[in-house]
């Protein structure tokens, strides 16, 4: 069976895992903006990216203080809501059926929760391949990426966009460092020539649905045109049997 570049899982985490992040986003929130967030009751997590004072509370909430804010966000990324994501079943097997990795031979890299605020051009990404932890010239063909929606996307707020079949480029990212909300982030870019070799392709998804594909897919974040704030969970796996592997380890700074 001839492998697809990109591929489209639905229903890939529950409802409930949902409902996990964006409790643990709460929690955060509620305890270093308090003011901002005393509206908000306890069982109140529920569906609550649907509603609009949420989504202004958090982006009043980054204008007012962006450091306590990047704080935030990094810190939400060691959170067991998000890196519980790793083990999920459904997950698991798609990668099994798919590509032939059994979960034993996994090795899970550089998890993330995104939070792409309406018209921020500054933390977009642009047109990129997703690059092995500190070693940029590794060839990451083999290790996959999973996008995963925690509400409805569209291209509206943000959908990704990917160019199908360019996993099989040479191309090389062209990558420059910027300074962001309290942390240093990324930013990329391509050739409009090489672009224009590729067909785009961008998703609709449903609460839940995921995108999956090569680690070496190019694809860049769509424009959030919204007026709310595009939540995203990315988790990206390498097999630990390729002659590529590099043995890594996680290290965690005090954001104090």
């Amino acid at each position: 069976m001839k492998k697809k570049s990109i591929y489209l899982l639905k229903k890939t985490i529950s409802l409930k895992d949902i409902d996990s992040i964006f409790e643990t986003i709460l929690i955060f929130f509620k305890k270093y903006y308090p003011n901002d967030f005393k509206w908000i009751g306890k069982n109140s997590k529920r569906n609550i990216w649907k509603n609009s004072k949420f989504h202004k509370s958090l982006i009043n909430a980054r204008k007012k203080n962006p450091e306590k804010f990047g704080k935030i966000y990094d810190s939400l990324q060691s959170s067991i809501s998000l890196k519980k994501l790793l083990g999920c079943k459904k997950i698991l097997n798609s990668l099994n059926k798919i590509y032939g990795q059994k979960s034993e031979n996994l090795a899970g890299l550089n998890s993330v929760l995104r939070m792409d605020v309406p018209f921020d051009k500054k933390n977009s990404l642009g047109w990129h391949y997703d690059e092995y932890p500190n070693k940029p010239k590794m060839d990451t063909l083999k290790g996959c990426t999973i996008q995963i929606a925690l509400h409805d996307t569209n291209q509206k707020n943000g959908s990704p966009v990917f160019l199908v079949g360019s996993e099989k480029s040479k191309n090389k990212n062209r990558q420059k460092k910027i300074k962001g909300e309290g942390h240093i982030s990324s930013t990329f870019s391509i050739h409009e020539k090489f672009q224009k070799k590729y067909n785009s392709k961008t998703f609709v998804l449903r609460p839940g649905d995921a995108t999956l594909f090569s680690m070496k897919t190019f694809h860049r974040s769509g424009l959030n045109s919204s007026d709310k704030i595009r939540f995203s969970v990315i988790l990206r796996y390498f097999p630990i049997n390729s002659r590529n592997y590099i043995p890594i380890r996680e290290n965690y700074i005090p954001l104090e």
